[in-house]
């Protein structure tokens, strides 16, 4: 009743939408995420968000779902179910560490980081040479100068458009030693410690290769990669890029091969 109360009667009333709602086996294979989405065997637009142990699909009225979002609920024993999730992008404004006041505010740089549109390479062999895993473009349009120098001077990045995925920064990973992976000059900061060292690849690191928009020479930073270890370990992650806040920067983390690899610039914080 005091819900009711409360309703504006003056409220416009809402219009009804269509659910399609897909029940799953295992509830990790849903993401805690809301997003847009697109079905391409209807060519409709619909919003997906977890309901309870299932998938909702919300579209407009009369919206009909392939079902295509789950690829393989199930696999053969020893084998990682992979999850037909197509990758979203993760769009903000972006924040630059102010010494002064030891806090982080906000710069009016509007920063998008895509996943790559390649597949991705689900052994770590493959990574024993660089793979493009994620385009990064920077709106600096209303941003102050000292703050576009900050996202240069950390990662390298250059203004570019979200448009074409040719004329944006390119982060791109390895795993091996810095010779055998080519990094020309490998970073010395606390941040390449041998807490980055790969656990399952003796000796050997994962690295990151920014290569800035409009080209240029690259730059090298160290990688923390973190397993899904609390999670069911057949299970990958979903295949996402995306911005990650950390306590005194902020960074940019992607899926690698049943973990996170996560850029390291500089003081790094625990979890992701």
């Amino acid at each position: 009743d005091a819900c009711f109360s409360a309703v504006d009667p003056n409220a416009p009333g809402g219009i009804p939408l269509q659910i399609v709602r897909h029940l799953v086996t295992n509830e990790d294979d849903v993401p805690q995420a809301a997003r847009w989405d697109y079905d391409d065997a209807n060519k409709q637009q619909y919003i997906g968000i977890k309901c309870g142990s299932a998938w909702c699909e919300i579209g407009a009225a009369g919206f009909v779902s392939s079902g295509g979002y789950l690829a393989a609920p199930s696999a053969p024993p020893g084998e990682a179910r992979v999850i037909g999730n197509k990758g979203w992008y993760d769009q903000q404004y972006l924040s630059m560490y102010d010494a002064t006041t030891g806090r982080l505010v906000p710069t009016r740089i509007k920063g998008t980081v895509f996943p790559s549109p390649e597949p991705t390479p689900r052994t770590l062999a493959a990574y024993h040479t660089f793979v493009p895993i994620a385009y990064v473009a920077l709106d600096v349009s209303r941003a102050d100068p000292q703050a576009v120098q900050s996202y240069r001077a950390k990662y390298g990045f250059r203004p570019a458009p979200a448009t074409d995925f040719s004329t944006m920064n390119i982060l791109a990973l390895c795993l091996g030693t810095a010779s055998g992976c080519g990094v020309a000059t490998p970073p010395t900061s606390a941040a390449c410690a041998a807490t980055t060292l790969d656990a399952y690849s003796p000796g050997a690191r994962w690295w990151v290769r920014l290569t800035p928009a409009g080209g240029g020479a690259p730059m090298y930073r160290c990688v923390t990669r973190r397993l899904h270890s609390g999670l069911d370990k057949s299970l990958w992650p979903p295949v996402t890029a995306r911005w990650r806040w950390l306590a005194l920067d902020e960074t940019v983390w992607r899926e690698c091969v049943v973990g996170c690899c996560e850029v390291e610039v500089g003081p790094g914080s625990p979890g992701w």
